[in-house]
């Protein structure tokens, strides 16, 4: 049952990504991500990605080389802006009150029967979008629950930390949007000094993309 369910979550994701129309990604034999089933934390999780750095791909790949290769290449957009993806994930059934702040429990596809995820680990990052009103160049969602686990740094914070459950200042579920041109190599490294990070709690995966399909898709029109 959990083997058909990681299956049915790769199906529902890509068509997602195929309904968005405004995704390609070169030299991948029509596939927009690469997927492969793990064993972690005695449990099987069902890894998506594109466009990794090579040492995720050796990571979440290993079985597999030419997979691992093919992780790699990012989606794009209008043969210029590129994504990378991962996501990390399981199909629960529970409520999502049973469970911690610092474990990503969030809404998925009712209609076929898989009502929530636990993702593991998960990011979307982007960069060198086209001209846009806004003159936005970068964006990414961030999951990551180990700094969000750590003490801040900031002695105001460490009774607001009590009360909600977890670091404030590095929220595991964060948005940054960026003005200034970062170098690729930055972007894929998730984390830049004196960044925002914008708390943005339990999103639907699905909705994140299509709600950036719909924005890219602006500018095209």
């Amino acid at each position: 049952m959990a083997e058909y369910n990681l299956d049915s979550i790769k199906s529902i994701f890509s068509k997602c990504l195929d309904d968005c129309a405004v995704f390609h990604r070169p030299d991948s034999d029509g596939r927009l991500f690469e997927s492969e089933v793990i064993h972690k934390e005695d449990k099987h999780w069902l890894v998506m990605a594109a466009g990794l750095c090579e040492s995720e791909a050796r990571k979440w790949f290993s079985s597999n080389n030419q997979r691992a290769e093919n992780a790699l290449h990012p989606l794009r957009f209008k043969h210029a802006c590129e994504i990378s993806f991962l996501f990390i994930v399981r199909p629960i059934s529970e409520e999502r009150s049973q469970f911690n702040p610092l474990k990503l429990i969030v809404p998925f596809a009712v209609q076929h029967q898989i009502p929530y995820l636990e993702i593991n680990q998960a990011y979307i990052r982007m960069w060198d979008f086209p001209d846009n009103p806004h003159k936005l160049l970068n964006l990414r969602w961030e999951w990551d629950a180990r700094p969000a686990a750590n003490h801040p740094y900031e002695n105001w914070l460490k009774e607001w930390t009590h009360d909600i459950g977890f670091n404030p200042a590095h929220p595991s579920s964060h948005l940054h949007i960026n003005t200034k041109r970062l170098d690729p190599f930055t972007l894929r490294a998730g984390d830049l000094f004196g960044d925002l990070r914008l708390a943005i709690g339990h999103p639907n995966p699905l909705a994140l993309i299509f709600s950036i399909a719909v924005w890219l898709r602006s500018l095209s029109s």
